[in-house]
């Protein structure tokens, strides 16, 4: 939503009468909750909230910070709550949903990646009806139901959960990482089941990363899931889905960083046939284990895109155990 200039001109004349100054002063009014017109230049990384028990205080604190600085979007890396419903998981469920509103609110989209917790067949209706509610605001303009989206009609046919959108010359790929690659010792209807299944998300994440069909610019890409090492094969996936599409084609692909939750406890990961792309298992942002619980705000410039990790109970920059780096480019407004 874009918000009305107020423009005040003033004249005078100078001493001779003949010349004549016009000051021209545009404000930027904010109305409500919505924003400046003002270009935005940041957004925020959300990672695994696990606030039960105990941890309630880091999502209120950490929802206040992020709607303090005001990004055009938050993308939440996956575990978006437990799936221990019915029981502890409603009250999870119960106060994020209030975060996300707070969010919507105050302007911020809210891009959900799907983790283990959220496809859970004990919460998956639940979250995906949840993330597609219109009420009070839809998450983000590509669930917007009016629209009908290839996002939204993903969500809608619980999976694949791959989505993909370009901002401020970025884009941003979500990626489902709870998908994996058929065997051949999986019992014959568990093979009807879930093979068209991985074939559908085969298909997307080819022509989203190599053929660049929603990506027809070729720009910059940074990828969001869940499982980090769907990518890297750390943690024993040696079948490294997204990895392995990414080195099929690696002349093409535009991928710059990869961000992943699920590890809770941070690291930097790589991709041994490309360097430089930077992968982050980034660092949980609510979590009641006496560990450091941090949110990653990105800020976008004609130079490029800087990360710093954030203490979601403070607010201030965070020493956890990842490093994070600069991504070299020219970024613009983020509402475009």
């Amino acid at each position: 939503m874009r918000l009305p200039f107020v423009f005040s001109i003033g004249c005078f004349a100078g001493s001779l009468g003949k010349r004549m100054a016009v000051a021209l002063v545009v404000a930027c009014i904010p109305t409500g909750t919505v924003g400046c017109t003002t270009p935005a230049t940041r957004f925020v990384i959300i990672s695994d909230l696990h606030p039960d028990p105990g941890a309630y205080d880091q999502l209120e604190a950490m929802t206040d910070h992020v709607i303090k600085l005001r990004p055009a979007l938050a993308v939440v890396l996956g575990d978006i709550g437990n799936d221990a419903v019915p029981g502890v998981s409603e009250k999870e469920i119960a106060a994020i949903r209030v975060s996300f509103n707070r969010m919507t609110a105050a302007g911020i989209e809210v891009y959900p990646v799907m983790g283990n917790h959220d496809v859970h067949h004990r919460v998956q209706d639940i979250k995906v009806n949840w993330f597609l509610n219109q009420t009070p605001l839809p998450l983000n303009h590509l669930f917007d139901a009016s629209a009908r989206t290839p996002a939204y009609q993903a969500f809608q046919a619980r999976g694949p959960y791959n989505y993909s959108f370009n901002r401020g010359g970025l884009h941003f790929a979500i990626i489902d990482s709870n998908i994996p690659p058929p065997k051949p010792d999986w019992p014959a209807e568990r093979l009807a089941r879930e093979r068209p299944r991985w074939e559908a998300h085969l298909q997307w994440m080819k022509d989203d990363l190599c053929r660049h069909t929603n990506n027809p610019r070729r720009l910059p890409t940074l990828v969001f899931l869940h499982g980090p090492e769907y990518l890297t094969g750390d943690r024993g996936m040696d079948s490294r889905p997204l990895g392995r599409v990414l080195e099929e084609c690696r002349e093409q692909q535009t991928v710059v960083a990869a961000f992943g939750g699920h590890w809770h406890n941070g690291a930097n990961l790589s991709v041994k046939w490309d360097p430089n792309i930077q992968v982050y298992a980034t660092q949980a942002s609510g979590h009641p284990a006496s560990r450091p619980v941090e949110f990653i705000i990105a800020e976008v410039t004609a130079q490029g895109l800087t990360l710093e990790p954030r203490d979601s109970l403070t607010g201030q920059p965070s020493t956890g155990p990842v490093k994070y780096h600069a991504i070299p480019g020219r970024f613009t407004d983020l509402k475009r």
